[in-house]
């Protein structure tokens, strides 16, 4: 990716459509990102009824919203990743957005895998997040 500059916000999403996890990285407002956030599920509500593989849990452009281009990523387990994305001069190419997401996921398998975590409760942990600053900053 071309950078944390051109993502805007990322969320984690259960399998009930309750957030989980939702960070921006914007001036603008949260409570945008969470609109942003839950119009994309039914989208990707939509895509995952066709039924999924492993091969296909990367959802792709969901949705562009405003100034931004969301994508979306289902886990075997029904939580949603959202990543949304500034749009930016520099074309962001596909195969990189999703590289990034299947490292987000396996960020996500790791905290859960702590046997600490509850399942299901919103992410509070200090590695993920710290975990998330460094998945960002490789794109630069």
């Amino acid at each position: 990716m071309p950078g944390s500059s051109a993502v805007a916000a990322v969320a984690v999403i259960g399998k009930q459509n309750n957030p989980l996890f939702l960070q921006h990285f914007t001036d603008a407002d949260e409570l945008k990102f969470h609109y942003i956030v839950h119009t994309s599920l039914d989208i990707v509500e939509e895509r995952a009824s066709r039924g999924s593989t492993a091969d296909d849990m990367f959802l792709g452009l969901l949705c562009p919203i405003e100034d931004y281009r969301v994508y979306g990523f289902i886990t075997n387990t029904q939580v949603k990743l959202i990543v949304v994305l500034e749009e930016v001069a520099v074309a962001v190419r596909e195969a990189e957005v999703k590289i990034f997401m299947e490292r987000f996921h396996r960020l996500y398998v790791d905290t859960m895998s702590n046997p600490f975590v509850e399942i299901g409760a919103k992410i509070t942990s200090k590695q993920f997040k710290a975990g998330l600053q460094q998945l960002l900053s490789q794109g630069r």
